[in-house]
């Protein structure tokens, strides 16, 4: 995946007056946790930021420059805190994270292909979970995993044990977990059916 490069600048004031008064001028506030070492209260621009998270994945690498004490780490958002009417941005927490030492992240799981039982209308198919959890290496987060359910037949389950994950990433959420199934369609007697079938004496 490739890494954003974000420029930030320390963050002097606190409080809401103050956070109120940065985004006036196009500042975002946020802060930045490192595992082990002291959490740094910094500012981004708020549109810069907004361009570089559009349309990204929640496990979008980002970079910072501008600070010495984040040079060259990277960064995953942790939290974002917005309006709830019209959406501006209020905050960003960000976790920090080093190329050495696993992530425990959320992938989402999206779905193609058509099964068969499912054109011949024997079975639909319910979807019943979204994400997969898995640990890896910041540089080897996946963005996706799509899963071809072309050959499933009526009955069929997708469990989260299924889902081939790339090398160096491993499962973290329950094997079991149900992510597909092929629920097979149950019979609806028509009334004209009903009505040809004779009535047992």
């Amino acid at each position: 995946m490739e890494t954003i490069e974000l420029e930030v600048s320390l963050r002097t004031g606190i409080g809401s007056g103050d956070s109120g008064r940065q985004r006036k001028s196009g500042k975002l506030p946020a802060v930045v946790y490192q595992p082990g070492g002291e959490s740094l209260s910094v500012l981004l621009n708020s549109h810069d930021f907004m361009m570089a998270a559009r349309g990204k994945p929640h496990t979008q690498l980002f970079k910072f420059k501008g600070i010495d004490a984040l040079s060259n780490k990277m960064s995953l958002v942790k939290s974002v805190q917005s309006e709830p009417i019209k959406g501006k941005l209020l905050h960003v927490e960000f976790l920090a994270v080093t190329d050495d030492h696993q992530v425990i992240v959320s992938i989402p799981v999206s779905i193609t292909g058509t099964p068969a039982c499912v054109k011949l209308g024997t079975a639909t198919v319910n979807q019943s979970n979204y994400e997969l959890e898995v640990a890896c290496f910041p540089t080897k987060i996946p963005q996706g995993f799509v899963l071809d359910i072309s050959s499933m037949e009526a009955g069929d389950s997708i469990h989260a044990a299924d889902v081939p994950l790339p090398e160096g990433v491993t499962l973290k959420s329950i094997p079991g977990l149900t992510i597909v199934t092929a629920t097979m369609e149950r019979k609806v007697e028509t009334p004209a059916a009903a009505a040809a079938t004779p009535a047992k004496k």
